[in-house]
């Protein structure tokens, strides 16, 4: 059976292939190798770092481990707290002070970042009010760990997280 492709032709017999090129092509591609390119991705949680593990840690740890870097952003709050919240605001206040602005090297390529902001998530001024707050810690961060160019990946697409994404440099925003 032979067939015509461009210039060249294949024949084929039922116990071997054989064909007949140009002197520019060849049978095989020769595939590249792999580039590695290592990535930084902002992880916009819903929970902190160390509560019980969920997929938003085993994302990180994956991608840490594939040698992308990653600032994890721990919760930044979907309602308003209640009385029985103060022990974990508390817990909360207490981890911060042990941390340099809020950033604490959690894992070799995995960095936190534990807001403190005003608790009225879907209030106008304190979303405003908090965006400032955070969006300068983080941009002073990125600058300072040459973190470009960031994928973000978010849990959490309350008013907050969406006005601090679109006052970022991002490569693609995943939700």
């Amino acid at each position: 059976m032979a067939s015509s492709f461009g210039s060249s032709t294949f024949s084929t017999s039922s116990s071997s292939f054989s064909s007949t090129f140009s002197s520019t092509t060849s049978v095989f591609a020769v595939a590249p190798l792999p580039i590695c390119i290592y990535m930084n991705f902002i992880i916009v949680s819903s929970v902190n770092w160390t509560t019980h593990w969920q997929m938003h840690h085993q994302l990180s740890s994956s991608l840490a481990n594939s040698g992308h870097s990653i600032l994890f952003i721990e919760n930044t709050g979907a309602r308003k707290p209640k009385f029985n919240d103060i022990s974990r605001i508390f817990a909360r206040i207490c981890a911060r002070l042990k941390t340099l602005h809020g950033f604490s090297q959690v894992e070799e390529r995995i960095v936190t970042y534990s807001p403190i902001l005003f608790p009225a998530p879907y209030l106008n001024i304190a979303i405003l009010f908090n965006k400032i707050l955070i969006s300068k810690s983080i941009k002073r961060w990125i600058k300072t760990s040459n973190f470009t160019r960031p994928i973000v990946i978010t849990f959490l697409p309350t008013p907050l997280i969406h006005s601090l994404i679109d006052d970022m440099q991002i490569d693609l925003l995943i939700y």
